[in-house]
């Protein structure tokens, strides 16, 4: 489903801008030149670092000293006190997240983008100036499969961050739980330039988790620890040129240099060609406040391009259509716009495909599945490495210089996540392995799933790199299709209601059918979604939502054209005409 705000008694226009690549500003003290950069580094330490930066930018984001200072309440013994709540947008805190909020073409998706607030209660205090600040903190939010979660913090800080030591004199400890038992416990400690973290996941149905993390001497140019994270253990060593990893059976050294690094970009800003003044998008999003008509009670909330998020309301239990029981009101100062809130069945996304060479996308990694062994001899492998042998997720990249492709690294996932280990030296596929072989993967950088079709030959750099892009449309939209046809996994009302969690959720025969076969699905899309002979195609039964639906159900692909039944050019028959021939 997707919810919308629709404005009250006004319209709103937005305007769009285009124009050619031009050189760059003249003026070498605009934004264009003085904005800052963030730049963000991606190894197979992130995943350990970057759960110790979530949880601190959690607790940053309160300011518990700020407010301490700005908004506490001295007592007669000198002690200083502050008791306010606060919302903290998760999703701004975690690494991976935000980077997909920042690229809308390629693994965004409404619930990593939409910002998901944590409700917190800060209860902050200083017994006097000297002595360490004391923060105890409550936190209540929804986990991904939609159960509350609390978490009870304590804060001790004693001294501010500074260069020395760089993260202050700190001791946080916390603990999580939902529906009373516990599902997570951790503390992070530093003192004396060193920090220590560790944390364990103790939630019903998943294996225990143990991660954790010791840094000493840490600056940004120079540092030591170890950690270990989802199952595998690191220790590693930087100083302001190198940055050295090793595990059990890899030991690397990365040069640090900018000028080094293959780089891609996730977000940007937009300037004047001309003079190099910012130019931002007016209200990309902005914060709400949902009045209910009942009681008068209010939960506050966001609204912006990837969706709505009012915490503490179940917008899945909303009635279809518009929904009366709130008044949503703008939050930004001096406006005073009124909305109201609909909800509508279903979201829809559209493929659309571009083309590159492989020279264009040079040292840009990919993953793909695929068997490197060699088909003759299954103990051998296809590329110069003998370790990399066997199915697996490899991740890799064409090079340019050299005309190959190296796989560099080698995919292993768990129920806790996945972690990429290096292979060290990188493995080049050989020549004749590669002419027989097609590639297809994903890759964040060039916008999603990626296809390199196999020639027969070798590959050389102006060979084609298929991929697709992502773009919503939104239901009732300008130019939104109104009849689609499906032939390969298609819900209908039908199926849906008959869905157990344990049987296919698809009907009409198409959940055997994989883009060809006789079977096929038509639906009509509009300001209420999408429906299949009048019904709305919706599944909103909690229970479905586990194992491989724990998303949400889908669709296989759509057509705004009538299917006939086709088949594929493989395993000895002849191909037929799949009309139409294109998403």
């Amino acid at each position: 489903m997707k919810l919308r705000l629709t404005r009250v008694a006004s319209a709103v226009a937005l305007l769009g801008l285009a124009s050619p690549l031009m050189a760059a500003p003249a003026d070498t003290a605009s934004p264009y030149y003085t904005d800052p950069q963030n730049v963000y580094v991606q190894d197979a330490t992130s995943d350990g670092v970057n759960q110790l930066n979530m949880v601190l930018c959690i607790m940053n984001a309160m300011r518990p000293a700020e407010m301490l200072d700005q908004k506490g309440t001295a007592a007669a013994d000198g002690s200083v006190s502050v008791l306010y709540s606060a919302l903290v947008d998760q999703n701004k805190c975690d690494s991976s997240k935000r980077a997909n909020a920042s690229n809308s073409t390629a693994t965004s998706s409404a619930a990593e983008a939409t910002p998901s607030y944590m409700n917190a209660v800060v209860n902050v205090s200083r017994a006097s100036n000297s002595a360490p600040m004391i923060a105890k903190v409550w936190l209540s939010f929804n986990n991904g499969n939609g159960m509350p979660v609390t978490v009870d913090v304590r804060v001790a800080a004693s001294q501010s961050p500074t260069d020395v030591p760089p993260y202050g004199v700190f001791r946080l400890d916390y603990a999580g739980q939902s529906g009373g038992l516990q599902m997570f416990n951790g503390f992070i400690d530093s003192s004396a330039g060193a920090i220590s973290y560790f944390e364990r996941n103790t939630e019903p149905g998943n294996p225990l988790r143990v991660n954790g993390l010791t840094m000493a001497a840490a600056s940004t140019t120079s540092g030591a620890g170890t950690m270990a994270v989802n199952g595998t253990s690191f220790d590693f060593a930087y100083d302001s040129a190198l940055f050295r990893r090793s595990d059990t059976a890899n030991d690397v050294c990365f040069n640090r240099s900018i000028a080094q690094a293959n780089k891609s970009v996730w977000s940007y800003g937009t300037y004047d060609a001309v003079t190099g003044a910012r130019v931002d998008t007016v209200h990309p999003g902005f914060p709400i406040v949902a009045t209910k008509t009942a009681d008068g009670s209010k939960v506050y909330g966001y609204a912006g391009y990837w969706g709505l998020n009012l915490q503490g309301v179940d917008l899945g239990a909303l009635p279809d259509g518009l929904v009366n029981g709130y008044t949503i009101a703008d939050q930004r100062p001096n406006n005073t716009n009124v909305y109201s809130l609909s909800k509508v069945s279903g979201k829809l996304t559209q493929w659309s495909q571009g083309s590159t060479t492989l020279d264009a996308v040079d040292g840009i990694p990919m993953f793909f599945w695929g068997n490197l062994s060699d088909p003759t001899n299954p103990q051998a492998s296809l590329t110069d490495n003998p370790s990399v042998t066997g199915f697996n997720t490899w991740q890799a990249h064409w090079d340019k210089t050299t005309a190959a492709v190296y796989v560099t690294g080698k995919q292993s996932c768990n129920p806790t996540g996945c972690v990429v280990a290096s292979v060290t030296p990188a493995a080049k596929i050989g020549a004749a392995a590669l002419a027989g072989m097609p590639l297809s993967g994903w890759s964040d950088a060039v916008g999603g799933n990626v296809n390199v079709p196999s020639t027969g030959v070798a590959h050389v750099g102006t060979d084609a790199v298929t991929y697709y892009t992502q773009n919503v449309v939104l239901p009732g939209s300008a130019g939104a299709p109104t009849d689609l046809y499906c032939m390969s996994n298609c819900p209908t009302a039908a199926s849906l209601a008959a869905f157990t969690g344990m049987n296919g959720p698809f009907g009409s025969g198409t959940g055997q059918q994989w883009m060809y076969g006789a079977q096929s699905v038509h639906y009509t899309f509009d300001g209420s979604g999408l429906k299949e002979s009048g019904a709305p195609v919706t599944d909103t039964n909690p229970s479905h939502f586990s194992s491989q639906y724990m998303g949400g159900v889908m669709t296989g692909r759509l057509f705004t054209a009538p299917l006939t039944s086709c088949t594929p050019p493989y395993m000895g028959m002849s191909a037929t005409v799949c009309e139409p021939q294109a998403p």
